[in-house]
């Protein structure tokens, strides 16, 4: 229903609006300037959002300094932090951190409009999955609380100094994330034959199964 109402709006105003703009925008800046529209009214992402996720640092210390709620979330929970994190916006990720953003806000599962649910997320865990690593060890020394999905992402990655700070004393090296994509730490090293990854972790505590143990061997 609010879906259906969405569209409507955007049907009766739109015409509008692109009237009043297209003359002044070039194809591409027509085309931006459409699905931020859209977006801003279909998914309430924020002009933060988009200014942060692209890494426009200019309108983002603008937007900041006018007193945008940098935690500000869209109907999915996401964050500009979070998009920013996603899209390796070091720069940006850098104001929002400075501004206070919120690290370890945790998104809401989508399912709706998707072939599979996307599982909630964080900006660390973003940044990791794409591997900005700048980015996450920024997220960290601002607070980012890592957690079994951070970990599980790292435990795949090349990285064994991003994992060492990530596996904090008081994180369970078994937990599973909760994320079928990232399933834990020892799964995403045996998944990615990180053989360092995976001996670390069971040095540490870890437990493997025949299953992971034979993908590990067979990935090396």
């Amino acid at each position: 229903m609010i879906r259906t109402i969405a569209l409507t709006f955007l049907a009766l105003t739109l015409p509008a609006v692109l009237y009043s703009q297209s003359s002044s925008l070039s194809r591409s800046g027509f085309e931006s300037f459409l699905r931020r529209t859209t977006d801003s009214w279909l998914h309430g992402t924020t002009s933060l959002m988009h200014a942060a996720e692209s890494n426009d640092t200019e309108t983002v210390k603008e937007l900041i300094a006018n007193g945008h709620d940098v935690d500000e979330c869209n109907k999915y929970g996401w964050t500009a932090l979070m998009l920013a994190a996603s899209r390796g916006s070091e720069a940006s990720i850098d104001l929002l951190l400075d501004a206070g953003a919120d690290p370890n806000i945790v998104s809401r599962r989508i399912t709706g409009n998707t072939q599979a649910p996307t599982p909630p997320s964080t900006a660390l865990a973003e940044a990791l999955k794409y591997n900005h690593r700048k980015i996450a060890m920024s997220l960290l020394d601002h607070g980012a609380t890592p957690d079994a999905l951070a970990l599980a992402i790292a435990g795949g990655n090349a990285d064994r100094e991003l994992l060492r700070r990530i596996a904090v004393p008081d994180i369970d090296l078994n937990a599973p994330s909760g994320d079928p994509y990232y399933p834990s730490a020892v799964s995403m090293a045996c998944r990615n034959g990180k053989l360092d990854n995976l001996q670390w972790l069971i040095e540490h505590g870890a437990k493997a199964n025949y299953n992971a143990l034979a993908a590990a061997v067979g990935r090396g």
